[in-house]
C-alpha cells in the first residue's frame, strides 16, 4: 500500500468520526453493536522460530489458497505478497515477495499454523488430488471473512496427520470435497459470530464426504450466528446433498464421530444439527454422538436435531 494512500486513510479516520461510527454500526437480533477498527498488516508474514512449526499470519482481507503437490505445498494469496519474518532456512521456500509461496523443504517442519492478524481473512484448501498432506495443519481465524471464512473444495488427505480448523465465521465443504484421515483427527469448529450478510451456519457440508479409516476422530462443533436482521435457518451443523461422514476402522480404538451443534437465535427453523435428504453418518466400530440444541427462536421448529427423509445413521 502506498504511504500517501495510508496517510489519507488515517486522516479520514481521525477527522470523520461521525461518519465512521455510522459505518461501524451493525443491526442485530440482540440490538445495535459497534465494532472497533482492526489493526492492519500489509503483508502475509511467514516465520518458524526454529520450533518445527511453520506459521503464516494473514493480513486484513487476505484470501489464501492452499494445495499439496506431494513434495511440498503451494500457498497463493489473491491480495498480498509473502514476507520472510524469520524462517530458519529461506532456501526451503520459493516465492518470497510474491503472491505465491512454495514450501519445498518439508523435513524440518512437523506442523503448519495459519492465523489472522487483520479482519476479513479467509482460507481455502483446494483439490490436491492424490497428493497427501504430510504435516499437521491448524487454521485459526479469529476475525474471518463474512460468509465462509474456511472452505474446502476438492480432495485433501491427511493420513496420520491432523487437520484442525477454527473460525468465528462459517466453515464450508463444497460439492465433491473429500477429506480423509487414518490416525489423524479432523476437527472443524465454526463458532459463527457473523451477521446475516454472510452464511448463517457454523459448519456446513454440501455433497461432501469425510472418512477416517483408523484411530483418527471426526469432531464437529458448530454454532450458528444470532447476529444481523431477523431471519430463519440459523443452523449449527448442516449436512446436505447426500453428504457422508464415516468411520471405517475395525479395531476397538477406531475413530469416533461427534457432531455438536447449536442453532442461532431468531425466528424459525434454527436447528442445532440438520441431516438433510439421503445423508449418512456411519461407523463400523467407533462411537457416534450427535448432540444438538435448537436456537432461541420466536417461531416454529427450533429443534436440537432434525433428520430428513432417507437419512442413515
Amino acid at each position: 500500500m502506498k504511504l500517501k494512500s495510508l496517510f489519507r486513510r488515517l486522516n479520514s479516520a481521525m477527522t470523520g468520526g461521525t461518519r465512521l461510527s455510522r459505518r461501524l454500526r451493525r443491526r442485530s437480533c440482540q440490538g445495535t453493536t459497534i465494532q472497533p477498527l482492526e489493526s492492519r498488516t500489509l503483508l502475509a508474514s511467514v516465520m518458524d522460530s526454529g520450533n518445527g512449526t511453520l506459521s503464516i499470519d494473514l493480513s486484513a482481507g487476505e484470501r489464501l489458497k492452499v494445495v499439496s503437490n506431494g513434495t511440498g505445498y503451494s500457498f497463493v494469496s489473491t491480495t498480498q505478497t509473502f514476507t520472510d519474518n524469520g524462517v530458519d532456512d529461506p532456501d526451503d521456500f520459493t516465492g518470497f515477495d510474491t503472491d505465491t509461496l512454495g514450501l519445498i523443504g518439508l523435513a524440518q517442519y512437523t506442523s503448519v499454523s495459519i492465523t489472522d492478524s487483520g479482519a476479513g481473512a479467509s482460507v481455502q484448501l483446494l483439490d490436491s488430488g492424490v497428493n497427501a498432506y504430510v504435516h499437521d495443519f491448524e487454521i485459526t481465524l479469529d476475525d474471518g471473512a463474512f460468509g465462509q471464512s474456511i472452505v474446502f473444495d476438492g480432495g485433501a488427505h491427511f493420513g496420520n496427520h491432523s487437520l484442525t480448523a477454527n473460525s468465528d465465521r462459517s466453515i464450508q465443504l463444497f460439492t465433491g470435497t473429500n477429506l480423509t484421515t487414518v490416525d489423524g483427527d479432523i476437527i472443524l469448529k465454526g463458532v459463527n459470530t457473523g451477521d446475516a450478510t454472510g452464511a448463517l451456519r457454523g459448519v456446513a457440508l454440501v455433497a461432501a464426504s469425510i472418512t477416517t479409516s483408523g484411530t483418527g476422530d471426526i469432531l464437529f462443533n458448530g454454532i450458528a450466528t444470532g447476529a444481523g436482521p431477523a431471519s430463519d435457518r440459523r443452523i449449527g451443523i448442516s449436512l446436505q446433498g447426500a453428504s457422508i461422514i464415516s468411520s471405517t476402522g475395525t479395531a476397538t480404538s477406531a475413530g469416533r464421530i461427534s457432531l455438536n451443534g447449536v442453532g442461532g437465535a431468531c425466528i424459525d427453523f434454527n436447528f442445532g444439527v440438520v441431516l438433510g435428504d439421503a445423508t449418512a453418518v456411519s461407523s463400523v466400530m467407533g462411537d457416534i454422538l450427535i448432540t444438538g440444541r435448537g436456537g432461541d427462536g420466536t417461531g416454529i421448529q427450533n429443534y436440537g436435531v432434525r433428520l430428513a427423509n432417507g437419512v442413515t445413521i
